[in-house]
């Protein structure tokens, strides 16, 4: 690390995530790249945590820190990203998770994309997922993360408002770019709390995808992907993350909102269907809360046209279908 500062600040949020974290801090220390810091922000931990980031401080005292909020207590991986933000030094930020691991070569390859090409505000590449039952490791065949190949990814704008294609862990960004769009929104859910800061940052500058696998995201009990209830909360998160990116495009960018309102509609259609489908199995409670769901839609009366389509969609998988000669004497 120099003298004005590391180049690369790893943020490393933990709540109650001492069994994994000495792993964790320890593969961005191997990665390769020594000129960085990190960042290890305690988000109100009970389990001791904050003292294996203590003994991490003590044995790499030049390159780890141990961040705390000022009243001790637990505010959300957002809340505990931002704090890091706060005190990073370097020029880019990485974010790993303290039950999650980085693959050697990431930061360096990220770095020297960011060091030749200053429109670049965010490189990432691919996560592979990996299982631990019991404290045994066990490799996923399973890779996230994709891009139209390697290099800037065109209209990253519009494809973000398609879906979220970009994994947290294999992410190197300009901390500058990520300051100067206010970091992480706080309340939003796990799964888009990263989502709606790329999509700020590629419509302000420019993503790069690296065509690698740079990280691996540790799937356990306690973790937050092994919690598959989140899912009937689907529709309320994506409508809250297409608010909220309504309110940040210019009203002047006739462009964007336009691509915004082809999006409202796609998933608003995704909440109709929602509906449809919890209507047919008489689940009452899900179908009121997809309704209540569509009424919070600012132009809702574009979905007037879905059920149509779904129509036609359908007469033309029949079509298809028969063409092929299947399922005949059906």
């Amino acid at each position: 690390m120099s003298a004005a500062g590391p180049a690369l600040s790893v943020i490393v949020p933990v709540y109650n995530g001492a069994a994994y974290l000495s792993e964790a801090v320890e593969s961005a220390l191997g990665n390769g790249y020594p000129d960085l810091e990190v960042l290890i922000v305690d988000d109100g931990s009970t389990d001791g945590s904050a003292a294996v980031a203590q003994s991490l401080v003590d044995r790499f005292p030049s390159q780890v820190r141990l961040l705390f909020h000022p009243d001790r207590r637990n505010h959300g991986v957002s809340a505990a990203r931002n704090r890091g933000l706060e005190e990073a030094q370097g020029k880019w930020v990485g974010f790993l998770d303290a039950d999650d691991r980085l693959l050697p070569g990431h930061f360096s390859a990220s770095a020297t994309v960011l060091e030749e090409n200053r429109d670049i505000a965010l490189v990432y590449g691919r996560m592979r997922r990996f299982y631990t039952p019991s404290g045994t490791g066990r490799q996923a065949p399973s890779e996230w993360g994709t891009g139209p190949g390697p290099g800037r990814v065109p209209d990253a704008f519009s494809r973000l408002l398609a879906g979220n294609f970009i994994p947290i862990t294999a992410v190197v960004c300009r901390l500058e770019s990520v300051r100067a769009v206010g970091g992480f929104d706080l309340g939003l859910s796990f799964a888009y709390e990263d989502y709606l800061l790329w999509t700020k940052l590629a419509y302000r500058e420019r993503v790069f995808y690296t065509d690698r696998c740079t990280a691996e995201y540790r799937i356990h009990p306690a973790s937050y992907s092994s919690n598959h209830i989140r899912d009937r909360w689907a529709s309320v998160e994506e409508l809250e993350y297409l608010r909220r990116v309504w309110q940040w495009v210019p009203a002047e960018d006739s462009s964007a909102r336009q691509q915004l309102l082809d999006a409202e509609v796609e998933i608003g259609s995704r909440v109709l269907y929602r509906l449809y489908q919890a209507l047919r199995r008489g689940n009452g409670r899900q179908a009121f809360r997809e309704a209540r769901n569509l009424l919070s839609l600012p132009h809702r009366e574009q979905l007037l046209q879905v059920p149509s389509r779904w129509r036609r969609n359908r007469k033309a998988s029949r079509t298809t279908t028969a063409s092929m000669g299947v399922g005949a004497g059906l």
